[in-house]
């Protein structure tokens, strides 16, 4: 065989085997962005069918906050989530709330399930409260990173309860609430 025989032989065996190298490849991405695209899109965002009904669907680990106590009025709910040290929200996948409404507690609908990529804590919406008890429940998801690995993503979604207390006349309408977030232990 002469020279130029044999590159153009090696040309196309080289072809093959980085089309079979691509071909192998290829599927292990493409398995694991629609194991990825599966998980966002599996677990929806939380609307609740009704406002005061808890969305079954959404599976979050569930936050118990100190009681607060509040008066009766207009104001806001402001919500700070802190990530621990290293760690970052991530720019692609958003921060979602929803706060369930019931007799005591209403968030107008438009101003409601809040959705902010790369959110800013602390975050806030407005909130009517009437006097009364009630357990304000409210729903987030959050994707928050490595900052040195930022391919290192970690899913979370809490659902807060805060035992609350609204007395008409005493004091502001506003809610400060806070939550510190844990890394989940591997295993």
């Amino acid at each position: 065989m002469d020279r130029e025989t044999l590159k153009a032989r090696r040309r196309r065996q080289l072809l093959i085997v980085s089309g079979i190298a691509a071909v192998m490849v290829f599927p292990v991405v493409l398995v694991l962005s629609v194991v990825a695209l599966a998980f966002y899109r599996a677990t929806p965002a939380p609307v609740a069918t009704s406002n005061a009904v808890l969305d079954q669907r959404f599976r979050a680990q569930e936050i118990d906050l100190p009681a607060q106590g509040a008066g009766a009025g207009t104001g806001k709910l402001t919500l700070n989530i802190a990530l621990p040290g290293g760690y970052a929200f991530n720019g692609q996948a958003p921060f979602t709330l929803h706060v369930y409404n019931d007799q005591v507690v209403t968030v107008d609908n438009q101003a409601n399930d809040l959705k902010i990529t790369l959110p800013t804590m602390p975050v806030s919406v407005p909130i009517a409260l009437k006097a009364g008890q009630t357990s304000l429940t409210m729903d987030s998801r959050v994707y928050y990173c490595e900052i040195v690995n930022e391919n290192y993503c970690i899913p979370a979604q809490f659902r807060f309860v805060v035992p609350l207390t609204v007395t008409e006349g005493t004091g502001s309408a506003d809610l400060q609430l806070a939550y510190q977030v844990q890394v989940p232990k591997p295993g």
